[in-house]
């Protein structure tokens, strides 16, 4: 039986690589998330997938419901990543992903699902 989990060395912390994401990275929106992503060709010991999740503060003032949003958010990647996981590995990528909370008001989970693996279909298939 596989594993569905989010180890902490794929959550995306790096300033540096931040930093890059931002200023080189390619974008896709599927409503209420949109995600900006860029894919490296990478050494073997530096492969799979990282994200980041982000709620702006702007829209939602009260920490509880941008906590609620980050967790939801990052349940529908961690049980759709991995098979784009799978394919960077074989083809030895590195995929860094910031995944953005667009809407003004809560989402349920189910919503939110929906849009991770549309996201996640158009991104493997620009693999």
């Amino acid at each position: 039986m596989e594993r569905f989990r989010l180890p902490k060395s794929s959550i995306l912390r790096s300033k540096k690589v931040i930093d890059e994401l931002f200023s080189k990275g390619k974008g896709n929106s599927h409503y209420p998330i949109k995600v900006i992503y860029l894919i490296k060709k990478s050494e073997a010991n530096d492969v799979g997938t990282t994200a980041m999740f982000v709620v702006p503060k702007k829209r939602f003032k009260r920490a509880v419901d941008r906590n609620l949003l980050r967790r939801r958010i990052k349940e529908a990647y961690r049980l759709n990543c991995h098979s784009i996981e799978k394919e960077c590995i074989e083809k030895n990528l590195k995929l860094n992903m910031a995944f953005l909370f667009n809407s003004s008001q809560i989402e349920d989970f189910a919503t939110i699902q929906k849009s991770i693996q549309e996201i996640l279909n158009s991104v493997s298939k620009g693999l």
